[in-house]
């Protein structure tokens, strides 16, 4: 059993955003919507919403038994269902999320995501995302060194055009066992192995514990909504570009509320 706490839900910019939170029966779910990096005609860069939105829906018809291989097979199949007619089949159509399932008590992490658990922290990243991300810091330092201003970078980010071979071609990764420590998860209309998310499971004690889901727009989630939004306003003030310490794939846009849209969901897990 569980109670809804506090949740919020805020796109990085002007529209909808790609992050949607879904609780639903015995489950409750934060859902990112992928980044399109290289939009296609049919889909344009709406893909990471449509797939988020898609897998909300079908999260709150699933039956409270469903395992994590059977969850992620419907996920499959339902996303494909839905991009059969499409031109592009759905290629750029990809979510990361994690889920409570109440019933197994387990938190499925399946791609970028995050949870705190009793306490403790649990984030699946990529090695793909930690690769382009230092990367991009390394253009961005050096272009301020050659004298670029950090508005100029926000307008204009070179590091972000310089990880583009990257984020246009790591779709070979995902969901692929055979790229070795490069493979990761996502939500996608194809096959999803596994033995590539985690499962952590939940013990509730007789006063109760509670649960945070988040997407990846929390870089530094903490217990409570107030510190996780004070922690990001922190970071962002004193790095806009987000190149500093554990660099991120994209910074502070002109405009923009943050650097990606951010997803937050606490609950209160009892007996």
């Amino acid at each position: 059993m569980f109670a809804e706490i506090e949740r919020s839900l805020v796109a990085k910019a002007a529209g909808p955003g790609a992050d949607v939170i879904v609780v639903a029966g015995s489950w409750a779910a934060v859902i990112d919507g992928a980044t399109v990096a290289e939009p296609c005609e049919c889909c344009g860069s709406d893909a990471g919403r449509l797939a988020a939105e898609r897998l909300a829906a079908l999260i709150a018809e699933l039956g409270p038994d469903t395992s994590l291989p059977g969850f992620l097979l419907a996920a499959e199949q339902s996303l494909r269902a839905a991009t059969a007619d499409r031109p592009c089949r759905g290629r750029a159509w990809s979510a990361s999320a994690v889920v409570y399932a109440a019933r197994h008590g387990q938190v499925w992490l399946i791609g970028d995501a995050a949870a705190i658990v009793g306490g403790v922290h649990h984030r699946l990243t990529k090695q793909i995302d930690d690769a382009a991300a230092r990367f991009r810091s390394v253009v961005d330092r050096a272009a301020l060194s050659a004298g670029a201003t950090v508005d100029e970078l926000r307008a204009d980010d070179p590091g972000r055009q310089a990880i583009r071979a990257l984020l246009t071609r790591q779709w070979a990764l995902r969901n692929n066992p055979g790229a070795g420590e490069l493979a990761y998860p996502a939500i996608a209309p194809e096959p999803i192995p596994p033995e590539l998310c985690r499962i952590v499971p939940v013990e509730v004690p007789d006063t109760g514990v509670d649960l945070i889901l988040a997407s990846d727009g929390y870089p530094d989630l903490r217990p409570t909504l107030a510190e996780s939004e004070a922690a990001l306003a922190g970071r962002l003030a004193e790095d806009p570009l987000l190149i500093a310490e554990v660099p991120e794939t994209k910074g502070l846009g002109p405009g923009a509320s943050s650097f990606d849209d951010r997803a937050y969901l606490r609950l209160r897990l009892h007996r």
